[in-house]
C-alpha cells in the first residue's frame, strides 16, 4: 500500500533517501479512477522503482459541473490501495511543476495523448514539459488504451437524464 504524504518536503526527504533508485511521477485528477489509469500506471511501474502519484486538489479540477466526484483526499487514498503506487501526493497548484522542479524524479509519466503537439487536454502539461526539461527528467508517454473519465461521467449522466424521461 502506497503511503499519502501530507507535505511535498516529507515526500522529497523520502524520496532522497532512495539511492540509486528510480523514480517515476504520475500527475492528474483521478477523480473515478478506471481500467485506462490501472494500465498506466502497471505500465509506468514497470520503467521505475518508485512510483509516486500526486493528484490534483480539488480547487483545480476543471472538468464540469459536479466535478471533482470524489474530494482530494478520497482520490489520494484510493490510489494508494494500487499496488503500483508507492506514494501519493496531493498537489496544492494547478500544475506539477513545482513537484517536477522539488523531487527531480527520473521519469514523468504522461499518457500518449499528451504526445501530441497539439494536445488540448491540459495547457498546464506545456509548463510541466518544460520544468521536465529544465530538470533533466524523461518523459515517457505510456502506449496503453486509454479511457476517459469525463466521457464516462457525461454517459452516465446522460443515460439517466434519458431515463428519466
Amino acid at each position: 500500500m502506497g503511503k499519502i504524504y501530507k507535505s511535498l518536503k516529507s515526500l522529497s526527504f523520502f524520496l532522497n533517501k532512495q539511492k540509486k533508485k528510480k523514480v517515476g511521477l504520475c500527475h492528474g485528477c483521478f477523480d473515478i479512477v478506471h481500467w485506462g489509469h490501472i494500465l498506466h500506471f502497471a505500465s509506468s511501474k514497470r520503467k521505475c522503482d518508485i512510483l509516486i502519484v500526486t493528484v490534483t486538489a480539488d480547487k483545480y479540477v476543471n472538468k464540469g459541473r459536479n466535478r471533482p466526484i470524489f474530494s482530494d483526499k478520497e482520490r489520494a487514498m484510493l490510489l494508494s490501495g494500487i499496488k503500483y503506487i508507492d506514494g501519493v501526493y496531493i498537489n496544492s497548484k494547478n500544475h506539477a511543476v513545482s513537484i517536477l522542479k522539488k523531487i527531480k524524479p527520473n521519469f514523468y509519466f504522461k499518457g500518449k495523448e499528451y504526445q501530441s503537439r497539439n494536445q488540448k487536454i491540459n495547457n498546464n502539461f506545456f509548463l510541466e514539459k518544460n520544468a521536465a526539461k529544465k530538470n533533466n527528467i524523461k518523459i515517457i508517454y505510456t502506449n496503453d488504451r486509454t479511457s476517459s473519465t469525463t466521457t464516462a461521467v457525461n454517459k452516465l449522466y446522460n443515460s439517466s437524464v434519458t431515463n428519466k424521461n
